[in-house]
């Protein structure tokens, strides 16, 4: 193994010299269960606070759409579109510079480093003067955004198992509500600011506002769970025992070339790729034109962001039911995205097809629309929980999530500043990109099906069914291995529990016997 790859191993084995008992000793499902708690308890938070700042900063233009940003800066024609879609093209054109950096740098520290930078950027939005102005301004806020939300989940691929990921993704994905929530509020107390600029004002706020959270996120979330202050040296050496059965690494600092092949290489990946790809589309006008929607309908300014605020508890129900379901139900996140994106697809028809006059069943329908974004966290575990391999790992989320770049370069680019209000162009395509996306679902579903079938007729040709060792060391070593999931024929995961040659069964109840099929890639 290369140096550069030693940096977790090296600090595992000193941890277990350190202990004064010369080990870990066994884990068992009370520990663990207490120990994921701890673990939620202190990650969950920060993570969802990053993830609030994100989405807050994110939909300030959206905000400001409303509060004469568009009339000051003279933006006339394409030029809103193209501010909505310039963010992505910083985003895009930093995605692989990030997958780099999260090989090599601590995952943590950029993450903080990037809401510190994306906070100057956006206070900086105020003293734009023009449309290019805008458009420079969007694009490294764009770049400065690019490492966050790869590197969450790469931090929950780090700590959780690969049956909790689903939930957890969803858990900091909740923090894009809270962020939603409270922007409105923001957009609505800067509404009644006369000394500056309302959209002004607002951008200040909300970057004074990142830069303050990202000092406190750089001293609270730890980089991987072998330094994590929070835990003691033996629940550390416990955190990455719980996980060694994902088989898809903690972390390593050595660029794998391999690796990166084989993730251009996987069928899966592009299968999110392009789900990525098509369901941002839609997003990217949705969310860009909502409040110019709604507005336009005949709500007032006030109205529009206290409507989007009552979006709140609304949308918060649908995405804790969906990670709860998603964890209680075995390899069902695949179905209920495809659930939610039928409910969206629902509400953007009212959107389109209700007259003008009918306003509250056209804001009705904006609710429902808003439902695709509840299984956002089921996607993104999808590409956390089913790469081994840090490189191929980061790879895989950098390049799904710049799918998702693409798909928001492109969605604004349909509303068609003509058809302002009503937008019919941009919503009938918004229509076709969900019912791709479902389409796009399905066929996903039907593959890991497909490879999970091939996988245990391989693994009983080449193992039979043995497990021929339980020893926890074994597992952590065999998760610190740096190896894909398609490396490992033993990749598995099964329903309470995981399986593969060498490292045994390990259930959460003592009750629970191994299933006789153990599939590896959860849908």
């Amino acid at each position: 193994m290369a140096s550069a790859e030693k940096g977790e191993l090296q600090n595992v084995l000193q941890l277990e010299t350190e202990l004064s008992d010369g080990g870990i000793g066994d884990l068992t499902p009370e520990q663990s269960k207490r120990l994921k708690r701890k673990i939620d308890l202190h990650l969950m938070p920060i993570m969802a606070l990053c993830f609030c700042f994100q989405l807050m900063d994110k939909l300030a233009l959206s905000y400001v759409s409303i509060l004469g940003i568009r009339e000051e800066l003279h933006l006339t024609g394409t030029d809103f579109s193209w501010a909505n879609s310039m963010f992505y093209f910083g985003y895009l054109a930093a995605s692989y510079p990030s997958a780099v950096l999260m090989v090599r740098l601590p995952v943590a520290k950029l993450i903080a480093g990037s809401l510190l930078l994306w906070g100057l950027i956006a206070m900086l939005t105020s003293l734009c003067q023009n449309a290019t102005g805008l458009l420079i301004n969007r694009f490294f806020l764009g770049v400065a955004e690019s490492p966050l939300t790869a590197g969450l989940t790469i931090i929950v691929s780090m700590w959780y198992t690969r049956d909790e990921q689903p939930c957890r993704q969803s858990l900091w994905y909740i923090g894009g509500s809270v962020g939603t929530l409270v922007g409105n509020f923001i957009a609505l107390g800067a509404g009644n600011i006369h000394s500056i600029s309302p959209w002004k004002a607002l951008y200040l706020i909300l970057g004074g506002a990142t830069v303050a959270a990202s000092i406190l996120i750089f001293f609270l979330l730890p980089d991987v769970p072998s330094t994590a202050w929070f835990l003691t040296k033996k629940e550390r050496m416990h955190a990455i025992a719980r996980v060694s059965d994902n088989l898809t690494g903690i972390k390593s600092t050595h660029f794998n070339g391999h690796q990166f092949w084989e993730a251009l290489c996987d069928i899966n990946m592009w299968l999110q790729f392009f789900t990525q790809l098509v369901l941002n589309i839609a997003n990217g006008g949705l969310l860009a034109y909502l409040n110019i929607f709604l507005h336009g309908t005949g709500f007032s300014k006030q109205q529009v962001f206290l409507l989007r605020a009552c979006d709140f508890p609304i949308i918060l129900v649908v995405k804790l039911y969906v990670a709860w379901a998603s964890s209680r139900y075995k390899n069902s996140r695949i179905i209920w995205t495809i659930v939610c994106l039928c409910i969206s697809t629902l509400g953007i028809a009212l959107m389109r097809q209700l007259p003008p006059h009918l306003k509250w069943g056209r804001w009705a329908g904006a609710v429902l629309m808003y439902v695709y974004t509840a299984p956002y966290g089921l996607l993104a575990a999808l590409a956390s929980g089913n790469f081994g391999g840090f490189t191929k790992k980061s790879v895989a989320s950098a390049l799904i999530f710049a799918a998702g770049c693409a798909g928001n370069i492109v969605g604004p680019q349909l509303f068609k500043g003509s058809e302002s209000p009503e937008y019919p162009t941009g919503y009938l395509t918004t229509l076709i990109c969900m019912a791709v996306t479902i389409v796009l679902c399905l066929i996903m579903m039907g593959y890991i099906r497909w490879e999970n079938k091939r996988r245990d007729r391989a693994m009983i040709e080449r193992h039979g069914s043995t497990c021929d060792s339980n020893n926890m060391m074994d597992g952590i070593m065999a998760n610190l291995s740096d190896k894909t999931d398609k490396e490992q024929v033993n990749f598995r995961v099964a329903q309470r529990g995981i399986y593969h040659s060498g490292h045994g069964y390990r259930p959460e109840s003592d009750n629970v016997s191994p299933p006789p099929n153990p599939v590896s890639m959860p849908e």
